[in-house]
């Protein structure tokens, strides 16, 4: 499967508070969406389309989702235990953008660990275990669009 795409796929889990990655009872994936008011509608990931499922079904197989804790329960749905994107594929995301102007996988890994972003107050590292992902994913973008850092 194609890097890129699998990428993708986790960055738009990622940004996404409707988009639920989960396990039933029985540890079948499912991917749930909230449809307001606390409701959410599931469907097991078999039902997705060839992209979608083949790359929540390796990423799950591949260990990178981890359970968060959360259970999901509404009348006509099945119970649902939530899983996240573990924070080193965040990390890894976050590295492979940071390269292009770091220089190399080694100055990205320092500026990740080191660099105290000014707009976050915090580094990357600190960002990301602080559940500010989107809001880094956002910064760093807008610096390889041109923008100031």
């Amino acid at each position: 499967m194609d890097v890129d795409v699998v990428k993708k796929i986790q960055v738009e889990y990622s940004k996404s508070d409707n988009l639920i990655v989960a396990l039933d009872q029985h540890d079948n994936l499912h991917i749930a969406m909230h449809i307001g008011q606390g409701a959410y509608d599931s469907r097991p990931v078999e039902r997705f389309v060839d992209e979608i499922r083949e790359t929540v079904s390796e990423l799950y197989q591949s260990g990178q989702f981890m359970l968060d804790g959360t259970r999901l329960s509404y009348p006509g749905c099945p119970t649902l235990r939530r899983l996240r994107v573990k924070d080193t594929m965040k990390q890894e995301f976050i590295l492979n953008r940071v390269k292009m102007w770091a220089g190399s996988d080694e100055s990205a890994l320092n500026w990740y660990e080191t660099e105290t972003i000014a707009a976050l107050g915090m580094t990357a590292k600190s960002a990301v275990e602080s559940g500010l992902f989107i809001e880094l994913v956002d910064y760093i973008e807008g610096i390889n669009l041109g923008g100031y850092a």
